[in-house]
């Protein structure tokens, strides 16, 4: 179940909708649509580039030619059709028994696949559309801050991605060609000097009408309008056109989306069920997603981030399904956003506090008007249940008595997601997605726990159930994987390696270097300007040398030194990475900077007592800088300063 799908529409409709509707029920079978009426009994996902006109007329793909002819000379009297494989079989090529006419197709254009497509995505996303704009009416009212009204539309346009990947996606290409002969050059030719034109000359004229050459995908192109409007700008200093920034701004939005299942910018993959439908699957982080659009966009708006937070209005209970869940997930979109800006966690805690309790308050919420079996409210009550563990950890004085609570809490957060998921009642991408966090959350808790048992137990159920919920064998070679699976490989290696042992722990540490390799290019190509992009290649490189320094505990004579080689190059990326000067210290930065420095400075005391002084040198005023500002945003008496104070004492005797 997924909070803002498709919708295929009824038959009886205004007259005027007839042919509109009737091409959505085409095309929703093709784009992964479940429809219950679907007279063939399954879905498709087709691709925009290779699906036909005739295909779309025929509401099913047509058979190869060689077998179209095999099964036409075999065929019974009287068979009307027949699935040929995936394919649907008609007598010759016959049109299906409830395909379109010619006449009801041929009224659209320029390009008339490409307008017909963009018709039937407009109709089958008609009810997310609608709900998307009361947000952003809502919000623009309300005042909420500019960036953030960016962010939450574009999260709500992500939502209904991910509930319909391959719809969406033809939109989009749809989107583009149309846009692309919105405005044919034949009408800049000055033709006033001939008579006649055959229907193709630049002379012949245009009989189309507005309403059957559509070129707006309304998803996008309907709601951003409603939002604030961006402030006035010089085109020579954003490159943007001053007399269509929202375009250009629609495009950005729509080139991200097509770029979705690229290594760093989600994971998408194809799915059946036993009754034939096929789906894709999204795994996507809606805050790493969003933030580098934003980022682009960030001079268009002059107030400062983050602004004022958007709220749900009180009165929803009697609003349509898909518009009380879009304003109650804009909460977790814009929390989610605002907690991947690294930049913006710093020094005071208002922003931490203030975001947990919109997402706890939106949680109550949605249990009273969605009831507690609806997506949105297992996402917002999860996601609530992992801030607050999350908060708990990164304090600097850790209350055990309080982590213990909310680690029961979301180990049953953790059981809730499951069976929501094997239930058919969460998609998924989100349930891996926050089985993913909540993992991370409880094992960085465990160190504080009396009984660590549960936790370990938890571990072991979430991480095997996340894999599955992305369709991974956890035995699977990763190196087989595609490149934007292993970017997403990153917490699970980490889980592995803290489960110890040989055998797992050169596991663990294949898989990491393979995730540092992918996040390093990935970070090296977003165009977008912003502290937070560089937090995925740091952290990564922190587990890489975390892993390294478990590994030689049990490395023998001739494979440590690969190790430590290897373990070395990861620590220089963690001190030269931008954020660990420019977040973890400075003045206002809190107890992250102490896990850094465990994570990476064994290493590099490992490496000098076994006499590499010469690499470690290039390091030592760095991670030196490092351990200083780690010792003093831990509490004097602390199990983690005992740590420290024996890190500084191995650095000072051994370099």
């Amino acid at each position: 179940m997924y909070a803002l799908p498709a919708r295929v529409p009824d038959v009886e409709v205004p007259r005027a909708e007839i042919i509109p509707n009737r091409v959505a029920r085409k095309l929703a079978p093709l784009f992964g649509v479940i429809w219950d009426e679907n007279p063939f009994g399954r879905t498709w996902v087709c691709d925009y580039g290779t699906v036909t006109l005739a295909e779309i007329i025929r509401g099913a793909p047509l058979p190869g030619r060689a077998e179209q002819a095999a099964l036409d000379a075999a065929a019974e009297q009287g068979t009307a059709w027949k699935h040929a494989g995936r394919a649907v079989w008609t007598p010759r090529r016959a049109p299906t028994p409830v395909a379109l006419s010619n006449a009801s197709i041929n009224r659209y254009g320029p390009d008339t696949k490409a307008a017909t497509v963009l018709t039937g995505v407009n109709v089958l996303l008609r009810d997310a559309t609608g709900a998307i704009a009361d947000v952003c009416r809502h919000m623009h009212a309300t005042g909420t801050g500019s960036g953030i009204q960016y962010a939450v539309w574009a999260g709500l346009v992500l939502e209904v991605f991910r509930a319909q990947p391959a719809l969406v996606m033809a939109g989009v290409q749809a989107r583009a060609v149309q846009r692309s002969l919105k405005f044919p050059w034949r009408s800049l030719v000055d033709a006033h000097q001939v008579e006649g034109a055959a229907r193709c000359e630049v002379n012949a004229g245009d009989e189309d009408t507005e309403a059957d050459q559509p070129h707006r995908l309304d998803l996008i192109d309907a709601t951003l309008p409603l939002l604030i409007p961006p402030a006035a700008v010089d085109p020579l200093d954003t490159g943007l056109s001053s007399t269509d920034i929202r375009g250009a701004i629609a495009d950005r939005w729509a080139q991200r989306l097509l770029e979705i299942g690229r290594p760093g910018r989600g994971i998408v993959w194809l799915t059946e069920r036993p009754t034939g439908h096929r789906e894709v699957q999204a795994y996507l982080r809606v805050g790493s997603a969003v933030a580098p659009f934003v980022a682009e966009l960030r001079h268009l708006w002059p107030d400062e981030e983050p602004g004022t937070l958007p709220q749900p209005p009180d009165d929803l209970a009697d609003a349509p399904l898909a518009t009380r869940r879009a304003h109650l997930i804009a909460v977790h979109i814009a929390v989610n956003y605002l907690r991947f800006r690294d930049d913006l966690l710093q020094g005071p805690h208002e922003l931490r506090r203030n975001t947990l309790a919109m997402v706890a308050a939106a949680g109550r919420q949605a249990r009273d008007v969605l009831g507690p079996q609806d997506p949105v409210t297992t996402v917002l009550g999860a996601y609530a249940s992992y801030l607050e563990l999350t908060d708990l950890n990164r304090d600097r004085h850790p209350d055990p008595a309080l982590i213990g609570a909310a680690v029961r809490e979301v180990i049953g957060r953790q059981r809730e997601v499951t069976e929501a998921w094997r239930g058919g009642r969460l998609d998924p991408g989100t349930a891996a997605y926050l089985l993913e966090v909540i993992n991370v959350e409880a094992a960085r808790a465990r160190g504080v726990l009396d009984d660590p048992r549960p936790v370990d137990r938890a571990l072991a159920s979430g991480w095997r159930e996340h894999l599955r919920a992305r369709g991974i064998d956890p035995d699977h070679d990763v190196a087989a994987l595609t490149e934007a699976q292993r970017y997403h490989l990153q917490n699970y290696s980490d889980y592995l390696a803290g489960l110890g042992g040989g055998d797992r722990l050169r596991r663990a540490f294949r898989i990491q270097r393979l995730v540092v390799d992918i996040r390093e290019r990935v970070t090296e190509a977003e165009p977008a300007g912003y502290v937070a992009k560089y937090t995925a290649s740091r952290t990564s490189h922190e587990v890489a040398a975390r892993i390294a320094t478990a590994l030689l505990d049990v490395a023998g004579p001739d494979e440590a030194p690969m190790v430590l080689e290897a373990g070395l190059h990861h620590v220089e990326g963690v001190l030269a990475n931008p954020t660990t000067e420019r977040l973890l210290l400075s003045p206002q930065s809190d107890g992250q900077v102490a896990w850094t420095a465990l994570n990476v400075l064994p290493l590099m005391a490992a490496a000098a007592e076994s006499g590499r002084s010469a690499q470690v040198k290039p390091l030592l005023e760095r991670g030196l800088a490092l351990l200083e500002e780690a010792r003093n945003r831990v509490a004097p008496g602390s199990a983690e300063r005992a740590k420290l104070d024996e890190l500084a004492a191995r650095l000072a005797a051994s370099t």
